[in-house]
């Protein structure tokens, strides 16, 4: 089932099938954005869905071919098949398999890296923690001596009047 445009391009179920889930996905779009509209669209494009899958079905049945698109699938597929065992059996030797093992073992060196830097990060972020502790610490420790020799003035000039 499918009519031909005025560009030659054919509109088929396919392409009415996509349509409809644009519509969809618009309307999930508008309704998760709280814009007026998004349920008529998503309602919209489910009903047009709902009406294209059963066209579907009933297309699949009158050409003969109760699965449909899935038959086609599992003709290609043994074919598919044999194209990767041949690449796998081009690709897969002692040489790939060593570089292969080369590049794990990098790629833990790498992570062992990051680790101990990050481990240096946390040690040297401790220390400005505790640095700055103790800078507030001191400053207290500052403002206490201030206060107590202020008041050991006070008392030395009592003490000598």
């Amino acid at each position: 089932m499918s009519t031909r445009t005025k560009q030659g391009g054919k509109i088929g179920l396919n392409t009415l099938i996509s349509w409809g889930a644009s519509v969809v996905i618009i309307g999930l779009m508008f309704k998760l954005l709280h814009w007026p509209g998004g349920e008529w669209m998503i309602g919209i494009g489910l009903g047009v869905e709902a009406c294209l899958f059963f066209i579907l079905g009933v297309n699949a049945m009158n050409n003969g071919d109760a699965n449909g698109v899935v038959q086609q699938t599992q003709v290609a597929q043994p074919e598919r098949m044999n194209q990767l065992d041949e690449l796998l059996n081009q690709s897969i030797n002692p040489n790939t398999l060593e570089r292969l093992n080369r590049g794990f073992e990098r790629f833990n060196q790498t992570v062992e890296s990051v680790n101990h830097v990050a481990n240096n990060a946390t040690a040297a972020q401790r220390m400005v923690n505790e640095i700055e502790h103790t800078t507030v610490e001191i400053h207290e420790l500052r403002k206490n001596l201030a206060e107590l020799n202020k008041k050991y003035r006070a008392q030395i000039e009592a003490f000598e009047k």
